[in-house]
């Protein structure tokens, strides 16, 4: 997402306990901004203990405490609800910030995301009774035939990409 050829939106990234939430609330006051966060973690209710949540800012904090802790959450969707909010919180005239140590979040966001085809079941089962009757090697050599780009990537012994991958072909 682009306005006027440049991210409309700031980022601030780093390892765990680094102080990225203190900095984002601190600059936050200063330019007059909201913070959406892209914390794998912080986004699941309940879950307090080692996700340093943000908690008695006057500052907006978004994508924080929403989903229950069964519930899946992926990077797409990380996306499309952080543009959502980067576009309301612009339309106030506020500042928007990303905070938050999930790399893929917030290298999707910028990158944008690769739009893959939706698994095919029943190859998929064919190629895990392959693995079973003729052994890993054999499916990765079948990738190796057919993508060699992706066989030299993905390691011999990981089936759940080579599968995927096959799927992908």
């Amino acid at each position: 997402m682009k306005i006027n050829g440049r991210c409309p939106y700031l980022v601030i990234v780093g390892a765990t306990a680094t102080g990225k939430t203190s900095v984002a609330i601190k600059l936050a006051k200063k330019i007059s901004g909201e913070i959406i966060s892209a914390d794998s973690r912080q986004i699941y209710k309940y879950l307090t203990v080692g996700t340093a949540k943000p908690q008695g800012y006057d500052i907006p904090y978004h994508l924080v405490d929403f989903l229950e802790p069964k519930e899946k959450f992926s990077a797409g969707e990380f996306v499309r609800l952080a543009e959502e909010f980067i576009e309301k919180i612009a339309a106030r005239g506020k500042q928007p910030i990303i905070v938050g140590g999930t790399g893929l979040y917030i290298k999707t966001l910028i990158d944008g995301i690769v739009r893959l085809p939706s698994a095919d079941e029943k190859l998929r089962q064919k190629l895990h009774k392959l693995v079973e009757t003729r052994g890993k090697k054999h499916l990765h050599m079948l990738l190796k035939k057919f993508d060699p780009a992706s066989a030299e990537k993905i390691h011999p012994n990981n089936t759940v990409r080579i599968i995927r991958a096959l799927e992908v072909y």
